[in-house]
This record gives structure tokens, C-alpha cells and sequence, in this order.
């Protein structure tokens, strides 16, 4: 188990809402069943599936920060099916303007029993394995303000939804995004960028994680496309680009991954996507 320790000093308590635009108001409309404030706390952010060994809960990757936090328990209003509920979660928190860092679904969650009473303390929590969906997200990656969203209906039917806030005020190191969001956006959206540090290199834990998503499906073939803007003329570019791409693919093939299943491209500085002027190599997919 991996745990970044982070000693963070804390924001006021609105800041989360107002960065996150995820108001106070936003579930009303559904009962409040706990709600806690509390200044300066260790939180645990959990970014990965729980699973139970020896009657211990672990999470594979987990981040410790200090901050305020705001701990809200719904359960939502009689008749509404699982699915309805869960779409009203989707509408009001709008995750596709969000930065995801984790995210899983039934029994990709592991146990419903592990995130109630080990992780969250929350007996109402436990429910349907099938049913429960957990997200990690904050408004940007560099942003300081993260939530923690774990959704669940319990065998009477019941729907509840548990939403942490967590806000600091002190830069942390960078958190990669999880496989399950880098395969996300693989299969939506069918590219994931993976940035040039300032080093000129990629961030290895960063590319392990991709690797762990590609090793999730082999039988998923990709294309490494290097993006360079700062060479001075359009051939600097190319060659730099390449060069990252093939770095990125050397680096997959080093942690097990077949080389016919990457191929690598060049696109130079034609493609300014999603954040023109920073190298980048995209993930895209070939097949």
C-alpha cells in the first residue's frame, strides 16, 4: 500500500464549494441523513478498489492530506430506481467538467461492507456490491480541493450517497490518475495525454499506471503520438515529438507491454490539443 503523507495547512470551508462548484444546495432536494464540518483533519483519499485480507481492508493507493473537511451523508427521496438516482448524481456534479482521479463500479469497488465501516465509518453506506460507484475528483489537476463521492443501494432498496470534501491550501505533489480513468477515456473519448515534466521526461509513476491500464486490455493496440512546440522551426519539433514518443514506448515495453501492441508517431506542433504550447505524448487508439 502506497501512502503520500502531505502536511497541509487548512482553506476556509467555502473555498471547496465555490473552486468545485459544488454547492451546499446541490442534492436538497434529498434528505440529509449526516453532516459534519471539521477544521484541520488527516484524510485518507482513497484511490483504488479496497481489498480485504485477512479480515484487513487495504487500498493499493492512497493519499494522506490535512485539511477542512465536509462530510455529508443523503438518502435519496423513495422511488427513485437506482439508475435514476445515480443519473441525478451525474447531472448535479457534472463529472465531465471535472479532473477524475479515481474511479470504479460494482465489483470493481471490491466490498460494499470494506468501504462503510472501514473507510467512510458509515453502517448506512453498506449495501449492494453491484450497485455502489466511487469517484475521486477535483476541479483541475493542480487543484488543491478534491471530493470523494461513494454511492450505494442498500438491500431494502434504500439509495445513499456519501460526499467528502477535502480542501488545503499548500501545493501537494501530483497525483496521477488511476487506470480505470486512463481506460475511461480511452474507450470515450479514445486518446489520454501524458505531459513532459520539466526534466524532459514523463513522470514514472504516471507511465506505471499506464501500463497497469494497457495490461487491463491486451488486446487493446495504441499509437504513442509526441507533440513538441519549443524547438524553434517545425523539423526541431517533429524530431523532439518523435523522440517522446518513442521514450514513452521504450519505457511500456520495459514494464511489459508487447511492442507490436504500440506504435509510435510524431505529430510535431500541428495538433495543439488540450493544452497548446506544453510537450505532450497522446495516447491513442489504434484499433
Amino acid at each position: 500500500m502506497n501512502i503520500l503523507v502531505v502536511n497541509l495547512c487548512s482553506l476556509l470551508l467555502v473555498g471547496v464549494f465555490f473552486c468545485l462548484n459544488v454547492s451546499a444546495a446541490t442534492l436538497d432536494d434529498q434528505r440529509k441523513v449526516f453532516v459534519s464540518e471539521n477544521e484541520n483533519v488527516d484524510y485518507v483519499l482513497t484511490l483504488s478498489a479496497l481489498k480485504t485480507i485477512n479480515a484487513v481492508s487495504t487500498a493499493e493507493r492512497e493519499v494522506r492530506l490535512r485539511g477542512d473537511l465536509v462530510r455529508t451523508t443523503y438518502e435519496f427521496n423513495p422511488g427513485l430506481s437506482v439508475n435514476d438516482a445515480w443519473a441525478l448524481v451525474e447531472e448535479r456534479f457534472n463529472f465531465s467538467e471535472l479532473h477524475e482521479f479515481f474511479t470504479c463500479a460494482g465489483l470493481d469497488c471490491g466490498s460494499s461492507n470494506a468501504w462503510a465501516n472501514y473507510r467512510f465509518g458509515i453502517k448506512q453506506l453498506y449495501g449492494l456490491d453491484q450497485s455502489q460507484r466511487y469517484h475521486v475528483f477535483s476541479k483541475a489537476a493542480d487543484s488543491n480541493e478534491f471530493v470523494a463521492l461513494y454511492f450505494v443501494q442498500r438491500g431494502n432498496r434504500r439509495i445513499y450517497l456519501q460526499v467528502d470534501k477535502i480542501s488545503v491550501d499548500h501545493q501537494i505533489p501530483k497525483i496521477p490518475v488511476s487506470p480505470s480513468v486512463i481506460l475511461n477515456k480511452l474507450e470515450t473519448r479514445t486518446w489520454f495525454a501524458l505531459y513532459v515534466d520539466n526534466s524532459g521526461g514523463f513522470v514514472t509513476d504516471e507511465v506505471a499506471l499506464l501500463a497497469k491500464a494497457l495490461r487491463k486490455k491486451p488486446l487493446l493496440k495504441v499509437y504513442v503520438v509526441g507533440h513538441s512546440y519549443n524547438a524553434g522551426n517545425f523539423e526541431g519539433n517533429a524530431s523532439q515529438a518523435e523522440a517522446y514518443a518513442q521514450e514513452l514506448k521504450n519505457s511500456l515495453l520495459a514494464l511489459g507491454i508487447s511492442a507490436s501492441r504500440v506504435s509510435v508517431k510524431s505529430a510535431g506542433p500541428l495538433s495543439p490539443r488540450e493544452a497548446p504550447g506544453r510537450d505532450r505524448v497522446e495516447i491513442v487508439i489504434s484499433n
